[in-house]
């Protein structure tokens, strides 16, 4: 993986979290876009515990 994809990845990370914190984004929507990012090789971290966050909050 080229290091621009890895950036654009993490890019666009951001951007959901920050579009699900201003409640823009629906949880359901959030995982089906993490389960496309987990597969990029660096951020399987990341969206583990971002997973984990969305699933707390949408079991409240």
């Amino acid at each position: 993986m080229t290091d621009e994809l890895r950036v654009l990845a993490r890019n666009l990370l951001d951007h959901l979290l920050e579009m699900h914190d201003a409640q823009r984004m629906r949880v359901p929507v959030l995982l089906l876009a993490l389960d496309s990012l987990e597969l990029v090789p660096g951020l399987e971290d990341q969206v583990s515990a971002l997973r984990a966050v969305a699933l707390r909050e949408h079991a409240d």
